[in-house]
């Protein structure tokens, strides 16, 4: 028996709790089959396992603990490209820079054999990214130009205080690492990495969290809950604090929403089409609706003969709800009920008359 298949069948069984016995028999029911099993891959085992645990209403209860996304992420055993694993086996770092550029690439552990067949991959650089304070001392410059002719001498003033304090703050501020992308060459067209891992459309828009395009993993962000007040009175459910922070961790790549592909898609869903100026284009459709149904159905708009059929019989009839069950009470019809009324008239008329 193959050796991957035995690892694979270990992992599997510590998912189930050890707790009743549940592992002593899942595993006297499994192990039996294990001979049958013939599985390359460990998706593929995993395909088998499931099987063999649906067949009996009893086996089919530990899929809720036997599922191939908690086990360990398989690593390729053979490959040219130098990579190591983080401490706790989560995150792959693959080395794809040199002496001069150094750069390391992160990628999940379950994504690692896809990352090591996007070779061969080149860097490209970046910009550096723009830090708050100098963002800040930018747009103050521009105000002071756009401004100038309309500010006193203490404004002026001020404002050469400012920039200073800013300018001092960016010098003493970190020198900011280069940034890369990867890039890969594929018929010619050179595409970015990280937009097949995102598997991103040609008009959608990926962004980094960290700014780091060469971290395919997650990154730390802190989030911050406040409840908002209303008439001046902010409510929490329980004993919550009104504010609260707490750090989470998100994949550092994303996908941001895309205008013109957002516009297209609302149009899409538009009962009525439009003309490029706004107005409901009333102009009749090209293809009119059904204006080929006569060539498919080879019948040009003529009757055509469904062949011979047998007629319902009464069961068929009743159970398509076209005649009554037999025995079933009918409801007095219309008519019925104005001759029964018109019999009790009559009989109250003559017995007035008798008397």
């Amino acid at each position: 028996m193959n050796n991957d298949i035995l690892r694979w069948f270990r992992e599997a069984i510590e998912l189930v709790p050890d707790i009743a016995e549940y592992r002593d028999e899942v595993r006297e029911f499994l192990e039996p089959l294990l001979r049958q099993c013939k599985s390359k891959s460990k998706s593929r085992f995993w395909i088998w396992l499931r099987q063999q645990l649906a067949k009996t209403e009893e086996s089919a209860e530990f899929l809720q603990w036997m599922q191939e996304r908690r086990t360990p992420a398989e690593l390729p055993f053979k490959s040219e490209v130098e990579y190591t694993m983080s401490d706790d086996g989560s995150v792959a770092l693959i080395k794809v820079g040199d002496d001069d550029n150094p750069a390391v690439w992160r990628v999940p552990a379950e994504r690692l054999q896809w990352a090591l067949d996007m070779f061969p991959v080149y860097l490209k650089k970046l910009p550096e990214l723009q830090s708050p304070t100098a963002d800040k001392l930018r747009r103050l410059q521009r105000k002071v130009r756009r401004e100038m002719p309309f500010l006193t001498q203490n404004q002026r003033h001020r404002f050469a205080q400012e920039a200073e304090e800013l300018e001092r703050s960016i010098a003493a501020e970190y020198e900011q690492p280069p940034r890369y992308l990867l890039m890969k060459s594929i018929e010619g067209r050179d595409v970015a990495v990280h937009r097949l891992f995102l598997d991103a459309g040609d008009l959608d828009q990926v962004e980094a969290i960290d700014g780091d395009f060469l971290n395919f993993a997650t990154t730390q962000v802190q989030v911050t809950v406040s409840s908002v007040p209303e008439d001046g009175v902010g409510v929490r459910k329980g004993d919550r604090p009104l504010s609260e922070s707490f750090v989470a961790s998100v994949p550092n790549l994303m996908i941001v929403n895309n205008a013109d592909q957002q516009r297209k898609f609302e149009v899409a869903f538009q009962q009525v089409k439009k003309t490029p100026q706004g107005d409901v284009d009333e102009s009749p459709l090209r293809v009119l609706p059904n204006a080929d149904l006569g060539t498919r159905t080879q019948c040009e708009g003529k009757i055509a003969d469904c062949g011979a059929f047998q007629p319902l019989s009464k069961e068929e009839k009743a159970g398509f709800g076209q005649q009554s069950q037999p025995g079933a009470t009918q409801p007095a019809t219309p008519k019925a009920r104005s001759s029964v009324w018109g019999c009790e008239a009559e009989e109250l008329v003559g017995r007035a008359r008798r008397k």
